[in-house]
Order: C-alpha cells, then structure tokens, then sequence
C-alpha cells in the first residue's frame, strides 16, 4: 500500500510503501520510503521540492522509478539533486492515482 505523509522538518511530501495487514502481520508495516528530502544538503535543489514533487530515493530502491510509472503514480520532472555520492531524479506524483 502506498500512503502519502510529509517530511516534518520541511512539510514537502513523503511516500512511503507500507505493508498490508495480513494473517501474519495483523498491522501495518513500513517497507520503503521512496523518496528522500534534500532540503537542507549542499546540492538538495530544495526549492523543487512541494506538496506534489519530491525525489526519489534510486540509490536505495533501485526499482522505484519503473514501479511509479509502470503504474502511473508519478513522472519524472528532468531535475536531479544530488546528496552526497548519489544523484536523485525529482518526481511529479499523480497523488489522486494512489486513492484509485
């Protein structure tokens, strides 16, 4: 399951994959965090960041992009910021396609 949330420190947008409720985990668990705030790092590009942009964590999940627009949650914006070694590609996520 996918839930939409929102970074604390800087209220951008969050995606985070959750596991569903089954016989074998009655709850609700935390898979992934797809996407990483780059607010506040020396190549964070943070003006791009909003309530429906964020960049997706590849080094991590290397399969994230494909997953978002096989299924048609988000496109790529052309935009990279960089943390560290990594560079993350900036995303516009579809948010009304994760409620369908």
């Amino acid at each position: 399951m996918v839930e939409v949330k929102k970074y604390y420190s800087t209220d951008t947008l969050a995606i985070e994959l959750v596991c569903v409720p089954s016989i074998d985990t009655p709850y609700e668990e935390p898979y992934a965090v797809i996407t990483v705030n780059l607010s506040g790092t020396p190549y964070g590009n943070s003006q791009h960041q909003s309530d429906v942009r964020a960049f997706v964590d590849t080094n991590n999940y290397p399969w994230a992009e494909e997953f978002l627009t096989k299924n048609g949650l988000a496109k790529a914006c052309g935009i990279y910021g960089r943390s560290g070694f990594c560079t993350y590609p900036l995303y516009e996520f579809n948010l009304e396609a994760f409620y369908e």
